[in-house]
């Protein structure tokens, strides 16, 4: 084997080594809002929905922890039937704090409507952005009166 063929053998590993290291440190996060449609109004969005946190956690001091470079990927799904009810997240917005997805809004994507997905593209360890999501409810295949805001919020993971 020739030392150029050596020395390309050498520097695809260290190059590989290198991919695998910044890939492996990244994640990707699922955050599911459960809508409960059945009960759901603009007065009630707190009382009618959650993420799956503990007791006693509100909506509103919810936190997904993440690292500068994560993925986000927020969903909605109804936790009743009729089964032909669909909640679809229509942005992410950015209220207060450092703005961590370095948008101020981001939209659903077109190729998977009610689906946004963001990477965090900075922050400090323990910073937290406090953001919205915006949702509408489709039930048999119309509308529902009403656009609907809940806010929870990121911290960059220790």
């Amino acid at each position: 084997m020739n030392p150029f063929s050596q020395v390309a053998i050498v520097l695809l590993l260290i190059l590989s080594a290198f991919i695998n290291q910044l890939t492996a440190q990244t994640s990707t996060h699922s955050v599911t809002l459960q809508v409960n449609t059945s009960t759901l109004q603009s007065e009630n969005v707190d009382a009618s929905c959650d993420f799956g946190q503990a007791a006693g956690i509100l909506n509103k001091d919810h936190t997904i922890e993440a690292s500068v470079g994560d993925f986000i990927i927020w969903d909605a799904v109804s936790t009743n039937a009729p089964e032909t009810d669909q909640v679809l997240i229509t942005s992410i917005v950015h209220e207060s704090g450092r703005n961590l997805l370095g948008q101020n809004t981001i939209k659903d994507n077109n190729q998977l409507p009610g689906v946004v997905m963001a990477r965090v593209m900075s922050g400090e360890a323990g910073e937290i952005q406090k953001y919205s999501i915006t949702f509408k409810v489709m039930s048999n295949g119309s509308r529902r009166r009403g656009t609907f805001v809940i806010d929870p919020k990121i911290q960059v993971r220790n």
